[in-house]
Protein backbone atom coordinates (compact mmCIF):
# COMPACT_ATOMS: atom_id res chain seq x y z
CA UNK A 1 0.00 0.00 0.00
CA UNK A 2 2.84 2.32 0.97
CA UNK A 3 4.26 2.25 -2.69
CA UNK A 4 0.70 2.14 -4.32
CA UNK A 5 0.34 6.01 -2.34
CA UNK A 6 3.92 6.68 -4.03
CA UNK A 7 2.45 5.87 -7.33
CA UNK A 8 -0.88 7.93 -6.43
CA UNK A 9 1.22 11.12 -5.86
CA UNK A 10 2.68 11.10 -9.52
CA UNK A 11 -0.92 11.80 -10.09
CA UNK A 12 -2.25 14.21 -7.49
CA UNK A 13 1.02 16.35 -7.18
CA UNK A 14 1.43 19.76 -9.43
CA UNK A 15 -1.51 20.08 -11.85
CA UNK A 16 -0.94 22.38 -14.84
CA UNK A 17 -4.47 22.82 -16.54
CA UNK A 18 -6.07 25.74 -18.54
CA UNK A 19 -9.38 23.94 -17.29
CA UNK A 20 -10.51 22.79 -20.77
CA UNK A 21 -12.17 20.00 -21.16
CA UNK A 22 -10.06 16.97 -21.79
CA UNK A 23 -12.17 15.29 -24.16
CA UNK A 24 -12.72 18.16 -26.61
CA UNK A 25 -9.43 18.84 -26.73
CA UNK A 26 -8.55 15.27 -27.50
CA UNK A 27 -11.03 15.28 -30.20
CA UNK A 28 -8.86 18.05 -31.93
CA UNK A 29 -5.81 16.38 -31.43
CA UNK A 30 -6.97 12.97 -32.99
CA UNK A 31 -8.57 15.03 -35.77
CA UNK A 32 -6.11 17.23 -36.54
CA UNK A 33 -3.13 14.27 -36.25
CA UNK A 34 -5.58 11.63 -37.69
CA UNK A 35 -5.08 9.35 -34.93
CA UNK A 36 -6.51 5.85 -36.44
CA UNK A 37 -4.43 3.25 -34.22
CA UNK A 38 -2.04 3.36 -31.12
CA UNK A 39 0.56 3.51 -33.34
CA UNK A 40 0.08 7.01 -34.64
CA UNK A 41 0.79 8.14 -31.32
CA UNK A 42 4.55 8.75 -32.48
CA UNK A 43 3.27 12.26 -33.97
CA UNK A 44 2.95 13.60 -29.99
CA UNK A 45 6.34 12.86 -29.36
CA UNK A 46 7.19 14.43 -32.70
CA UNK A 47 5.09 17.48 -32.04
CA UNK A 48 6.22 18.16 -28.31
CA UNK A 49 9.26 18.88 -27.13
CA UNK A 50 11.25 16.79 -24.42
CA UNK A 51 11.39 19.17 -21.36
CA UNK A 52 11.55 17.66 -18.04
CA UNK A 53 10.58 19.27 -14.95
CA UNK A 54 12.97 19.78 -13.41
CA UNK A 55 14.32 22.25 -16.07
CA UNK A 56 11.86 24.88 -15.38
CA UNK A 57 12.29 24.95 -11.67
CA UNK A 58 9.86 22.06 -10.50
CA UNK A 59 9.33 18.00 -9.69
CA UNK A 60 6.44 15.92 -11.07
CA UNK A 61 4.20 18.78 -12.82
CA UNK A 62 1.21 16.58 -14.88
CA UNK A 63 0.40 18.54 -17.37
CA UNK A 64 -3.41 18.07 -18.93
CA UNK A 65 -3.93 17.28 -22.77
CA UNK A 66 -4.39 21.15 -23.73
CA UNK A 67 -1.64 22.38 -21.75
CA UNK A 68 0.52 20.26 -23.58
CA UNK A 69 -0.53 20.68 -26.97
CA UNK A 70 -0.66 24.10 -26.53
CA UNK A 71 2.27 24.79 -25.45
CA UNK A 72 4.04 21.92 -27.46
CA UNK A 73 6.26 20.83 -24.46
CA UNK A 74 6.09 18.34 -21.86
CA UNK A 75 8.18 15.33 -20.07
CA UNK A 76 7.35 11.67 -20.14
CA UNK A 77 4.30 12.02 -18.48
CA UNK A 78 3.08 14.44 -19.99
CA UNK A 79 3.30 12.60 -23.20
CA UNK A 80 1.97 9.54 -22.04
CA UNK A 81 -1.42 11.74 -20.38
CA UNK A 82 -1.88 12.95 -23.96
CA UNK A 83 -1.91 9.33 -25.57
CA UNK A 84 -4.34 8.35 -22.66
CA UNK A 85 -6.48 10.58 -23.52
CA UNK A 86 -6.28 10.49 -26.92
CA UNK A 87 -7.11 6.21 -26.30
CA UNK A 88 -10.07 7.19 -23.79
CA UNK A 89 -11.48 9.56 -26.67
CA UNK A 90 -11.38 6.60 -29.11
CA UNK A 91 -12.86 4.48 -26.37
CA UNK A 92 -9.83 2.16 -26.24
CA UNK A 93 -8.19 0.31 -23.00
CA UNK A 94 -5.92 2.27 -21.59
CA UNK A 95 -3.61 3.21 -18.96
CA UNK A 96 0.12 4.08 -17.69
CA UNK A 97 3.27 2.21 -16.96
CA UNK A 98 5.39 3.74 -14.26
CA UNK A 99 8.79 1.91 -13.82
CA UNK A 100 11.53 2.46 -11.39
CA UNK A 101 15.01 1.53 -11.26
CA UNK A 102 16.91 1.09 -7.54
CA UNK A 103 15.29 4.17 -6.29
CA UNK A 104 12.39 6.20 -6.42
CA UNK A 105 14.05 8.95 -8.22
CA UNK A 106 14.85 7.46 -11.10
CA UNK A 107 11.85 6.64 -12.89
CA UNK A 108 9.69 6.80 -16.17
CA UNK A 109 5.95 6.47 -17.50
CA UNK A 110 4.56 5.91 -20.98
CA UNK A 111 1.37 4.76 -22.17
CA UNK A 112 -0.73 1.69 -22.65
CA UNK A 113 -3.66 0.82 -25.33
CA UNK A 114 -5.49 -1.95 -26.04
CA UNK A 115 -6.41 -2.03 -30.13
CA UNK A 116 -7.28 -5.05 -31.53
CA UNK A 117 -6.46 -7.84 -29.23
CA UNK A 118 -2.85 -6.26 -28.87
CA UNK A 119 -1.39 -4.18 -26.09
CA UNK A 120 0.41 -1.33 -28.04
CA UNK A 121 2.99 0.81 -25.44
CA UNK A 122 4.14 4.29 -26.55
CA UNK A 123 7.40 5.89 -25.30
CA UNK A 124 8.04 8.97 -27.20
CA UNK A 125 8.21 8.32 -30.57
CA UNK A 126 8.84 4.52 -30.09
CA UNK A 127 6.12 1.87 -30.30
CA UNK A 128 6.40 -1.81 -29.08
CA UNK A 129 3.46 -3.92 -29.52
CA UNK A 130 2.60 -7.32 -28.00
CA UNK A 131 0.28 -9.92 -28.90
CA UNK A 132 -2.41 -9.91 -26.34
CA UNK A 133 -4.91 -7.89 -24.88
CA UNK A 134 -3.82 -9.02 -21.31
CA UNK A 135 -2.28 -6.00 -19.88
CA UNK A 136 -0.58 -7.56 -17.05
CA UNK A 137 1.03 -9.83 -19.61
CA UNK A 138 2.07 -7.09 -21.99
CA UNK A 139 3.92 -5.70 -19.18
CA UNK A 140 5.52 -8.35 -17.86
CA UNK A 141 6.86 -8.99 -21.54
CA UNK A 142 7.81 -5.22 -22.55
CA UNK A 143 10.08 -5.34 -18.99
CA UNK A 144 12.68 -6.92 -20.86
CA UNK A 145 13.18 -3.85 -23.03
CA UNK A 146 13.76 -1.83 -20.05
CA UNK A 147 16.71 -3.93 -18.12
CA UNK A 148 17.90 -1.09 -15.85
CA UNK A 149 14.47 -1.02 -14.20
CA UNK A 150 13.20 -3.41 -11.75
CA UNK A 151 10.00 -2.68 -10.29
CA UNK A 152 6.98 -2.01 -13.11
CA UNK A 153 3.54 -0.94 -12.23
CA UNK A 154 0.30 -0.74 -14.76
CA UNK A 155 -2.42 1.79 -13.80
CA UNK A 156 -5.93 2.85 -15.03
CA UNK A 157 -7.25 6.18 -14.32
CA UNK A 158 -10.79 7.92 -13.84
CA UNK A 159 -11.94 11.14 -16.39
CA UNK A 160 -9.93 13.43 -14.04
CA UNK A 161 -6.56 10.99 -14.48
CA UNK A 162 -6.62 10.17 -10.89
CA UNK A 163 -5.41 6.35 -9.87
CA UNK A 164 -8.52 3.95 -10.01
CA UNK A 165 -6.34 0.78 -10.05
CA UNK A 166 -2.64 0.14 -9.65
CA UNK A 167 -0.99 -3.39 -10.18
CA UNK A 168 2.81 -4.44 -9.85
CA UNK A 169 3.81 -6.88 -12.28
CA UNK A 170 6.25 -9.55 -10.72
CA UNK A 171 8.65 -11.79 -12.84
CA UNK A 172 8.84 -11.72 -17.18
CA UNK A 173 6.84 -13.38 -19.38
CA UNK A 174 7.16 -14.96 -22.44
CA UNK A 175 3.25 -13.83 -24.04
CA UNK A 176 3.28 -13.32 -27.27
CA UNK A 177 5.97 -11.50 -29.34
CA UNK A 178 7.43 -8.11 -28.57
CA UNK A 179 7.98 -6.01 -31.57
CA UNK A 180 9.67 -3.03 -31.90
CA UNK A 181 8.20 -0.51 -34.43
CA UNK A 182 10.80 1.74 -36.55
CA UNK A 183 11.71 4.73 -34.13
CA UNK A 184 9.72 7.43 -36.08
CA UNK A 185 10.55 10.61 -37.07
CA UNK A 186 10.80 12.74 -33.95
CA UNK A 187 11.25 16.42 -35.45
CA UNK A 188 8.38 18.95 -35.99
CA UNK A 189 8.87 19.33 -39.57
CA UNK A 190 7.16 15.69 -40.00
CA UNK A 191 4.04 16.95 -38.46
CA UNK A 192 3.73 20.28 -39.86
CA UNK A 193 0.40 19.46 -41.51
CA UNK A 194 -0.82 17.91 -38.39
CA UNK A 195 0.06 21.48 -36.42
CA UNK A 196 -1.15 23.29 -38.93
CA UNK A 197 -4.47 22.12 -38.48
CA UNK A 198 -4.46 21.51 -34.75
CA UNK A 199 -6.87 24.37 -33.52
CA UNK A 200 -6.48 24.88 -29.63
CA UNK A 201 -7.20 28.53 -28.05
CA UNK A 202 -6.69 29.53 -24.73
CA UNK A 203 -9.57 30.53 -23.10
CA UNK A 204 -10.77 30.73 -19.25
CA UNK A 205 -7.60 30.55 -16.56
CA UNK A 206 -4.10 30.37 -17.97
CA UNK A 207 -2.14 27.61 -16.19
CA UNK A 208 0.61 29.50 -13.84
CA UNK A 209 2.83 26.61 -13.52
CA UNK A 210 3.59 26.86 -18.23
CA UNK A 211 3.27 30.78 -17.02
CA UNK A 212 6.50 30.83 -14.75
CA UNK A 213 7.78 28.19 -15.76
CA UNK A 214 8.30 30.61 -18.99
CA UNK A 215 9.26 33.02 -16.81
CA UNK A 216 12.11 31.33 -15.44
CA UNK A 217 13.34 30.04 -19.31
CA UNK A 218 13.25 33.13 -20.42
CA UNK A 219 15.38 34.33 -17.48
CA UNK A 220 17.78 31.71 -18.19
CA UNK A 221 18.22 32.16 -21.77
CA UNK A 222 19.59 35.84 -21.25
CA UNK A 223 21.49 34.91 -18.28
CA UNK A 224 22.85 31.69 -20.38
CA UNK A 225 21.95 28.97 -18.24
CA UNK A 226 21.33 26.40 -21.10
Amino acid sequence: MADENLIKTLFTGNVASMGENETVIASKVALAFGISSPADYWKISAAVQYMPDERIGFENVFQTIGTTMYYLTGDCEDIARVAVRLSKYKNWPTGYVAIFADSWTRGHMFSWHVFENQTYFIDYNVVYKINTDNVNNAVAAIKKVFPFHTRFWWITTDNAEKPENIKEVEGTADYGTVVYSQIFPNDRGSVKKELEALDIKVSGSIPIIPLVAAGIIGLLLIKGGF
